[in-house]
């Protein structure tokens, strides 16, 4: 939605209540609320009014963009259940693995090598193992953005990379690529 406006485009100007006015291609803008079932102004969040997405539909009316209702999809939440019920489920898999991500963060800067094997092994890669197959299950693009942001966060910034005195890091990452190509791990070093 940040992107260039075509000099063609039919655009809606949304004037939010602090007075800013911002500037969308409207079937670009039509597109996402029908996509996602959020009618809401995409940069603030800020719900679109009846009257607002009415007009959006009238615009679009008259410019022939051959655009479904927005008004009469937002009066239709039910069209939208599966796609929210999936997109809430999804997140949670990414949280519950980010969470053990975090616990192997603390593997590799404070635990003890043989607790750490112990606990990488029994516990973490198996249970990461898991929710990555079902994120990746359910949308691989999504999965590989995840593991990218695992793996980030796992190394550190680049100006402060994480310390690694107990050699933890290169195995985590080799998992994680393991992992992510779909490969069988034995959960071991």
């Amino acid at each position: 939605m940040l992107t260039e406006i075509p000099p063609q485009a039919v655009t809606y100007v949304f004037k939010r209540p602090n007075g800013t006015e911002v500037v969308y291609n409207l079937a670009t803008l039509m597109d996402y609320c029908l996509a996602t079932g959020n009618f809401l102004e995409p940069e603030s969040r800020i719900e679109f009014s009846d009257a607002e997405l009415k007009h959006m539909d009238c615009l679009a009316a008259k410019a022939k963009l051959h655009k479904d209702s927005i008004f009469e999809a937002k009066q239709n939440p039910q069209r939208y259940d599966e796609i929210h019920f999936r997109v809430d489920a999804v997140s949670g898999l990414e949280r519950c693995a980010g969470e053990l991500v975090v616990e192997m963060l603390s593997v590799v800067e404070n635990e003890d090598p043989e607790e750490g094997q112990v606990k990488l092994v029994m516990y973490l890669f198996p249970s990461f193992a898991d929710f990555y197959n079902q994120i990746h299950a359910a949308d691989s693009r999504f999965a590989a953005m995840c593991m990218e942001h695992f793996t980030s966060f796992l190394k550190g910034p680049p100006n402060k990379p994480t310390v690694d005195e107990c050699g933890f890091l290169p195995i985590i990452l080799q998992f994680f690529d393991r992992v992510k190509n779909g490969e069988q791990t034995d959960f071991g070093f």
